[in-house]
């Protein structure tokens, strides 16, 4: 199938000089069997997908059985047991990330920027009860039903076009969403207008520079995600993206990541005519499955991307980035301050 695809300029700097940086196709739902290019900016490092798919191709690369929009199925078909295992030790993470941001005489405002299915705010609503008022946005008009029938107040919108009251969120969550996003920095701006003073923008993305990468940078590497992720991130280039655009950016933490090792197996076999039937066996949603074969590829993964993490200066493939709106921005929007 051929898409339409458009040339694009850096994101970071506005700059159109760049230099080739890893090569490959859709090896996850071929969707696609064209070429895609990954590009680096000669001026400030950030790399990103250069042609990438036009707006118009959305619906074509992300397909119905993309594997956001069926993790409620998933969960619906999987051992109970395993389930709740999982829910109590998501629940307990998330209240020790964002028990700080309660509000005295309100529930805590919480945003999921890409939210699927709901998979996340269904945990953030076991973890904080009453406690909680979960939003969501996502494009795909299928999954936002499916997150608002459980109770969720969700759109099918992008953030940039929603009309949210200012400063009217605690947290803006988005995992494993700003790489695929046309403007990483338009987006920030607007989540900028909407966050609290003392709110935060939680970032989790891929992260370049780690081992893991390095390693399969040519083409395998499971965080390239052709051709749906659009923008790679170091720390470095997360941490200026964040301060362009008003922010007060913490240290970034890396959290074990089994997926994207996962996917990067899945192509090495996909991507060879004689070991292609085997690829199935790391199977790109399977993994997000709870059963057992799904918990021993979570944990076989994790005990090597730990070993690479400590080859690696402690980066993981998983970052994640705190972005704080200071109090002195409550009513300055980031454009107005520079």
């Amino acid at each position: 199938m051929t898409i339409e695809v458009v040339d694009v300029t850096c994101d970071l700097c506005s700059k159109d000089d760049f230099e080739r940086f890893a090569t490959g196709t859709d090896y996850e739902y071929q969707t696609s069997l064209e070429q895609f290019h990954f590009v680096r900016c000669s001026s400030c490092g950030h790399v990103y997908l250069n042609p990438r798919p036009a707006e118009s191709a959305l619906e074509a690369i992300y397909p119905p059985t993309y594997y956001s929009y069926v993790q409620r199925e998933n969960r619906a078909q999987s051992s109970g047991a395993i389930s709740r295992m999982r829910e109590r030790y998501h629940g307990a993470q998330l209240r020790k990330a964002f028990g700080d941001l309660m509000v005295a005489g309100r529930p805590l405002r919480i945003l999921d920027v890409g939210c699927g299915d709901g998979r996340f705010l269904d945990t953030m609503r076991a973890a904080f009860r009453d406690g909680v008022e979960t939003y969501g946005l996502d494009f795909d008009e299928k999954a936002v039903a499916t997150a608002a029938a459980a109770g969720h107040q969700t759109q099918a919108a992008t953030i940039e076009q929603v009309e949210y009251p200012d400063e009217h969120f605690d947290v803006i969550y988005i995992s494993h969403v700003i790489e695929h996003l046309a403007s990483p920095r338009e987006f920030l701006r607007a989540s900028h207008r909407l966050l609290r003073a003392g709110g935060i923008v939680h970032v989790e993305t891929p992260n370049l520079d780690c081992l893991e990468a390095r390693t399969a940078r040519r083409t395998y590497w499971g965080g390239y995600h052709f051709p749906r992720h659009w923008h790679l991130f170091t720390p470095e280039t997360m941490e200026r993206l964040g301060r362009d655009c008003g922010f007060d950016v913490g240290t970034s933490t890396f959290a074990t990541s089994p997926v994207f090792l996962n996917w990067t197996c899945h192509h090495i076999l996909w991507n060879h005519r004689a070991t292609r039937p085997l690829a199935e066996i790391f199977s790109v949603t399977g993994i997000y499955k709870n059963n057992l074969y799904a918990l021993a590829l979570i944990i076989g993964f994790a005990v090597i991307e730990r070993l690479l993490r400590v080859c690696s200066g402690g980066r993981g493939s998983n970052m994640i980035t705190r972005l704080t709106k200071p109090a002195s921005a409550a009513s300055t929007h980031p454009e107005q301050a520079t």
